[in-house]
């Protein structure tokens, strides 16, 4: 499986890619520009919708409109019109937050963690947006929150502050909405890399971004490595399935902080790539408010 440049769109910090079954189109963020962009399977009819500020990622609802976490807070947003109307700002308090990673559990709850984007201190949290559109704090101190995804039966739930480098796995009780005890699910800290965004496959095994290392790597469900694959660009942040047969794997990348030394050895730096696959990936979940 090689992995290949779909758009040169050299965004600064690419992330949150999903795909969009109903539209038949990639969507992802690069949230230092800050955009939402899209493109169709194979790269082509790239659209670049600028957001008024930093957007960390977002979610589909079952029409046209969207859930966006963007710096100031939850948003519902119609990427047709640009409207966007706030649902919540629980950190209004914190003027360096900003919302970055999120995703909707499998039963349509958005979540999404909040960071300090000045330093990097663990003084974010884990939000719930449930279908009643409540938003509660549910994890503290944080200091960058990634790796949102859930088991195939819902009822694990894995986690990673990319600072703590370690990806964690979580007893998830579907229902209640609710992670309890966590443990260690991948440990990062021997090596080069930094969790970052990760989606599952539908045989259950769990693949990973690193950034800084370059590398994305599948590991089984009971954490032990499958196999890895090197990028050309060290800052990979995220990935997901996608396509018709939900068979490629579609990975953002960020040319966010490069020394003007990384950028010449990386001129492939911020852009999409896609891989082929042999397994298949999910549909992404929607939210149900």
């Amino acid at each position: 499986m090689n992995v290949e440049v779909l758009v040169a769109c050299s965004n600064s910090l690419g992330e949150s890619p999903l795909w969009c079954g109903r539209r038949q189109r990639l969507f992802w963020v690069d949230i230092r520009a800050p955009a939402l962009l899209s493109c169709k399977a194979n790269g082509s009819d790239l659209r670049i919708t600028t957001m008024p500020e930093p957007i960390g990622s977002f979610a589909f609802r079952r029409d046209d409109s969207m859930i966006v976490a963007s710096k100031s807070g939850l948003y519902d947003f119609d990427p047709a019109t640009g409207a966007r109307a706030l649902i919540a700002a629980p950190d209004a308090s914190l003027p360096d937050h900003r919302f970055n990673e999120g995703k909707c559990d499998p039963r349509g709850r958005f979540w999404a963690g909040t960071m300090n984007d000045v330093v990097r201190e663990p003084t974010g949290s884990l939000f719930r947006l449930d279908r009643e559109r409540r938003c509660e704090r549910i994890l503290t101190g944080i200091a960058v929150p990634n790796s949102l995804v859930w088991s195939l039966d819902g009822s694990h739930m894995y986690f990673a502050d990319t600072e703590a480098r370690t990806i964690d796995v979580y007893d998830y009780d579907l229902d209640a909405g609710v992670p309890r005890n966590p443990r260690v699910f991948a440990d990062l800290r021997n090596g080069s890399g930094r969790p970052d965004g990760s989606t599952l496959d539908a045989d259950g095994c769990l693949w990973n971004a690193e950034v800084v290392s370059g590398r994305i790597v599948r590991y089984r469900p009971d954490g032990r490595t499958i196999a890895s694959w090197q990028l050309p660009v060290s800052r990979v942040t995220s990935l997901t399935f996608g396509d018709a047969d939900l068979r490629t794997l579609y990975i953002t990348t960020s040319s966010y902080k490069l020394t003007p030394e990384q950028r010449t050895r990386e001129p492939l730096a911020g852009a999409l790539f896609a891989m082929r696959t042999t397994v298949t990936g999910l549909p992404a979940a929607t939210f149900a408010g």
